[in-house]
């Protein structure tokens, strides 16, 4: 499911995801819990330095 924004910042994780048909329909997945902070620090910093581009 491709990713379409994401918010890592002091506190709090915002997500934002495509639907299963593809399509952008605003629902957001928002948390100040400190796991799930910490949670989307690691998967930016997969997304950013460890993910590999796909050809």
């Amino acid at each position: 499911m491709p990713v379409v924004s994401m918010v890592c910042a002091e506190g709090f994780f915002l997500l934002s995801l495509l639907n299963q048909k593809g399509i952008y329909d605003h629902n957001k997945l928002i948390s100040i819990s400190e796991e799930a902070v910490k949670w989307g620090h690691d998967l930016f910093e997969y997304c950013c330095f460890d993910s590999q581009k796909k050809e």
